[in-house]
C-alpha cells in the first residue's frame, strides 16, 4: 500500500505512523522490508532529478532500516544459547594479572561480591517498543552511508541506557554471540560513548555479566581493548572519574585492571603524547590501590557483618566519598557501621589490635612496591579467619592497610562521637552514650579526649543539662517524670544515668587539660594524599582544634552536676540546686567552659551555709540508707564526689566523715563505722554524737526485756548516774533497732579511746563498760 503512494512526503508521513503504531500484524521486518524497497527506488532515480527533501527523506529512512535491523540482531543475540566457543579470552590476559586467580584477592572480591544484593540479573526488557529504540539515536553528520555512527539522544533517560548496554553486551559476557559479532554492534556508536555504557552496565549489573570472574576480567579486557584502542588520555580520564564514583568495589576494580591491561597500548606519534599516556597509567594504577584498600575494608565488614544485618544497608563506601570525608576516612566508615549496629567493635579488641605485641601484620611497603618491575602491583592483604572471627585480628589488617590514618586514638573517638550523635536522637538509650564514654576513656592521647569530650559537651550535653538545673531549681525536687519527658524528651531513670555520664565527661575534660600534651598530627597515606579534592575536617582535626578550657570552670560545672545527681539519684526533696551555690556562682554556670568568670564571692550568707550544710548531710545519710537497705558496702565514689563538693563549698572533710561514721552506725553498720571512725581527724564533736546514739541502744536494749522484773533488776545493777542517764534517752529515734550488746559495747570502748578523761561522759563512758562487761557479757 505504502509502494503505490506517489508523493515521498506522504510515505513518510505513513512510515512514522506504522513505526509509532505497530502492533502484532505488522512486525518490524516486514517495515524494513518495505523501507528496502522505498530506498532501492530513490538509489535508482539519477541525482540531477533528486530534490533535496527526497534526498533527506532517503537518509532518514536509511537511518530508520539500519536501526531496525540492528535491534532484530540484539534480539535475536539474547535469544541465543549459551554455547558460543571461541579462543580462550584469558589467553589475552595481561601477563602481570595471571596470578590473580590464585593470590588473595578474588578471595575478598569473591567474599564481597556475595554480600553484595546486586540489581537482578534477569535480562533486559525485550517489549522495548521500536518507536523508542529509534528515538534512542541521532547519527553522526560525518558518518558515511556505509559505515552508519550513532550517538545517544539528549534525552536518553540513565536507565534506557542501561538496558539498552544490557541488550548489547549481556549476550557476549554470557557466551550467546563471539566477539566479532558484538564488534559489529559496538562499530555503530560513539567510541566514548560506548565504553562509558559498558562500565556503566558492568558497574550496575555485574551479575548479568557473569560477575566479577578471572573469566569476566579476561572478557571485559579484550572489549575494552577494541574500544580503547584510539581514545585519547583524556577520554580514559572520563572513565577513571565513573570508577572513583561507584560503590561497588569489586566491580570497580575488575574494570580498573582491565583498563590498566588493555587500556594504553594505542601507538604514540610524540614525546608529549608517550607523557600524557604514562601519567594517565599512574593515575589508573594508583586508583587500582585504593580500590582494592577499599575493597579490605569492606570484608572487614563482610567478616564481622551482625546477624540479621545486611551489607547492603550500611554505608556506602567510594573512593570519591573516601577522599572528601578527610584523613580519617578508614575510622569514620568503621564507626558509622559500628553506631547503626553493623558492627560491634569493642574497645578492648582495638586496644589489642593496635598495642598488643602477639598481632603483627605487615603488607608491601610503598618502597618495595616502587622496585616491583611488572605493569601492575597489588597489595596482598592477608585473609581474616573465618573460624575465629577474631575481631582485633581483623583490625590489624585494617592496620596494615592504613598504616598513617588508621590509629587507635582516632577510631576510638570516632566511635564515641558517633555514638554520642547517635544517643542524642535517642535520648532515653543512655546505653549509646555510657558506651561512647567506654571509647573516648581509652583514649590514650589526652589532647583528643579533651577535644571530643569538650564538642560533645558544647554539642549535645551543656543544654540538656541546663534544662535539667533550671527544672529542679523550679519544682524544688526531683521531678516527675511526665516533666522530664516533656522538657528534655528523657525518663526519670534516663535523666540519673545522663547526670553520671555528664560528670564523668567533664571529668575527662578537667584531667586532661592538666597533662596537655604536643599538638597531635593526624597523617595519611600517599596513596591517599589528594590536594585537588576539597575534604572535610575530620573527627580528630576538630577535636585537637578546640582551645584550652578553664578547668576551674569545668569543676564548677562538675560540682552542680553530682549536686543535681544526688538529688535525682536518692530522690531529695525541698532542694533548690541552684539556690546552693552565691549569684557569681549561678552566673557562671553554662558559660564556655573557655572563659574566666568569678566562680564565687567572699561574704557568704548564712543561710546559704546552712542549707550545704544540710544538703551534704542529707546526701550522706541517704547514701548509707540505700546501702542498708540492699545489703552492700556505701558507694565510695558518691563519698568522693561529696567530699569534693564540700571542699568546694569550705567545709571541711571531717564534717562530712563525722556525719558519714555517724550514720553507719546509726544503722548498724558498725565494721564499717569503725573503719570510718579512724579517717576523722578531730573526733570530739564525733564522739558526743557516738555517745548519744550509744545511749540510745542501751535505751532499746534494756527496754527490750520479757518482764517488768528483768527491766526493774537490770537498772538495780546500774549506779543511780548511769542509770539516770540511760532513762533520759529516747530509743524511739534509731534507726536500726537490730543491735545487740556487743556491738554497743564495741562502740562505747572505740570512743572510750578518744574521749577527754576530763569530761563528765568520760566517767560515764566506763560505767557503760563495766556494766556491759560485767553484768550482761558476763552471763
Amino acid at each position: 500500500m505504502i509502494n503505490s503512494i506517489q508523493s515521498y512526503e506522504v510515505k513518510d508521513q505513513a512510515f512514522e505512523f506504522l513505526l509509532s503504531h505497530l502492533s502484532g500484524k505488522i512486525i518490524p521486518t516486514t517495515i524494513a522490508a518495505a523501507l528496502r524497497i522505498e530506498i532501492d527506488q530513490i538509489s535508482s532515480i539519477s541525482p540531477d532529478e533528486l530534490v533535496e527533501s527526497t534526498r533527506l527523506t532517503q537518509r532518514t529512512w536509511s537511518e530508520n532500516l539500519f536501526l531496525i535491523n540492528w535491534l532484530e540482531t540484539l534480539k535475536t543475540d539474547q535469544n541465543a544459547p549459551s554455547d558460543c566457543v571461541e579462543e580462550d579470552a584469558e589467553d589475552l590476559i595481561d601477563p602481570a594479572m595471571q596470578d590473580l586467580s590464585s593470590g588473595t584477592l578474588f578471595p575478598l572480591i569473591d567474599a564481597v561480591t556475595s554480600a553484595q544484593q546486586a540489581p537482578d540479573s534477569q535480562s533486559p526488557d525485550l517489549k522495548l517498543s521500536l518507536r523508542q529504540f529509534l528515538d534512542f539515536f541521532e547519527r553522526l553528520p560525518e558518518s558515511g552511508n556505509e559505515e552508519m555512527i550513532f550517538q545517544f539522544d539528549e534525552e536518553v533517560s540513565s536507565d534506557q541506557r542501561l538496558q539498552f548496554g544490557l541488550l548489547i553486551f549481556s549476550p557476549y559476557f554470557q557466551r550467546k554471540i563471539t566477539f566479532a559479532q558484538l564488534k559489529s554492534s559496538l562499530d555503530k556508536l560513539v567510541r566514548r560513548e560506548v565504553t562509558n555504557l559498558l562500565l556503566i552496565v558492568w558497574l550496575d549489573r555485574n551479575e548479568s555479566l557473569g560477575g566479577c570472574s578471572i573469566a569476566s576480567l579476561a572478557l571485559l579486557g579484550r572489549v575494552l581493548r577494541h574500544l580503547l584502542h584510539e581514545l585519547l588520555p583524556d577520554a580514559i580520564y572520563e572513565f577513571r572519574a565513573l570508577l572513583q564514583d561507584s560503590i561497588r568495589i569489586p566491580a570497580a576494580l575488575i574494570a580498573c585492571l582491565a583498563i590498566l591491561s588493555a587500556g594504553f597500548q594505542r601507538p604514540v606519534s610524540d614525546a608529549d603524547e608517550w607523557e600524557s599516556i604514562c601519567k594517565e597509567r599512574l593515575e589508573w594504577t594508583r586508583l587500582s590501590h585504593r580500590l582494592e584498600s577499599l575493597l579490605s575494608l569492606q570484608n572487614f565488614l563482610v567478616r564481622f557483618l551482625l546477624p540479621g544485618k545486611s551489607f547492603s544497608d550500611a554505608l556506602p563506601v567510594s573512593v570519591t566519598d573516601f577522599l572528601q570525608r578527610g584523613k580519617s576516612s578508614t575510622a569514620e566508615y568503621l564507626s558509622a557501621w559500628c553506631g547503626k549496629g553493623f558492627l560491634d567493635i569493642p574497645s578492648v579488641a582495638i586496644m589489642k589490635a593496635f598495642y598488643s605485641a602477639d598481632i603483627e601484620i605487615k603488607l608491601p611497603s610503598i618502597e618495595a612496591e616502587d622496585q616491583d618491575d611488572r605493569p601492575l602491583r597489588f597489595l596482598h592483604v592477608p585473609e581474616i579467619s573465618l573460624d575465629k572471627k577474631e575481631m582485633a585480628e581483623g583490625l590489624a589488617v585494617l592496620r596494615a592497610v592504613f598504616p598513617r590514618s588508621l590509629t587507635a586514638d582516632v577510631l576510638l573517638s570516632n566511635c564515641c562521637l558517633e555514638l554520642a550523635v547517635l544517643w542524642n536522637k535517642e535520648p532515653n538509650d543512655v546505653t549509646l552514650l555510657r558506651l561512647s564514654l567506654r571509647y573516648l576513656s581509652d583514649v590514650v592521647n589526652s589532647q583528643i579526649t579533651h577535644g571530643i569530650a569538650l564538642v560533645i559537651w558544647k554539642t549535645f550535653l551543656s543544654d540538656r543539662l541546663s534544662i535539667c538545673a533550671t527544672l529542679m531549681e523550679k519544682v524544688g525536687k526531683a521531678p516527675k517524670e511526665r516533666l522530664f519527658s516533656k522538657d528534655v524528651n528523657m525518663s526519670d531513670s534516663s535523666v540519673v544515668v545522663f547526670l553520671e555520664l555528664t560528670h564523668a565527661y567533664l571529668g575527662l575534660i578537667a584531667d586532661a587539660e592538666y597533662n596537655r600534651q604536643e599538638r597531635f598530627h593526624l597523617e595519611t597515606e600517599d596513596l591517599w594524599y589528594d590536594e585537588t579534592v576539597s575534604s572535610k575536617s575530620s573527627t580528630v582535626g576538630i577535636a585537637v582544634s578546640q582551645p584550652a578550657t578553664n578547668a576551674s570552670l569545668v569543676r564548677h560545672h562538675m560540682h552542680l552536676v553530682t549536686v543535681l545527681h544526688a538529688i535525682m539519684f536518692y530522690s531529695l526533696k525541698s532542694v533548690k540546686p541552684l539556690s546552693l551555690f552565691d549569684f557569681k556562682a549561678q552566673e557562671a554556670f553554662f558559660q564556655d567552659l573557655t572563659l574566666h568568670p568569678v566562680l564565687s564571692i567572699i561574704d557568704l550568707d548564712q543561710s546559704v551555709i546552712r542549707n550545704r550544710n544540710q544538703f551534704l548531710s542529707r546526701v550522706v545519710a541517704a547514701l548509707v540508707r540505700s546501702a542498708a537497705d540492699h545489703c552492700v558496702q556505701p558507694d565510695v565514689a558518691w563519698m568522693e564526689k561529696i567530699l569534693e563538693v564540700a571542699a568546694y563549698w569550705g567545709i571541711t572533710g571531717d564534717e562530712v566523715r563525722t556525719v558519714y561514721v555517724f550514720e553507719l552506725y546509726s544503722h548498724g553498720l558498725d565494721e564499717l563505722g569503725a573503719e570510718a571512725y579512724k579517717t576523722v581527724t578531730d573526733k570530739q564533736p564525733l564522739i558526743a554524737r557516738l555517745m548519744h546514739l550509744a545511749g540510745m541502744r542501751l535505751a532499746s536494749l534494756t527496754s527490750n526485756t520479757r518482764s517488768q522484773t528483768s527491766y526493774a533488776k537490770n537498772f538495780s545493777t546500774m549506779s543511780p548516774t548511769l542509770g539516770s542517764w540511760i532513762r533520759s534517752m529516747d530509743a524511739t529515734g534509731l534507726a536500726c533497732e537490730n543491735v545487740d550488746w556487743e556491738q554497743c559495747y564495741l562502740l562505747v570502748r572505740n570512743i572510750s579511746h578518744d574521749m577527754n578523761r576530763q569530761q563528765a561522759q568520760h566517767k560515764i563512758c566506763t560505767e557503760v563498760l563495766e556494766w556491759i562487761k560485767n553484768y550482761v557479757l558476763a552471763r
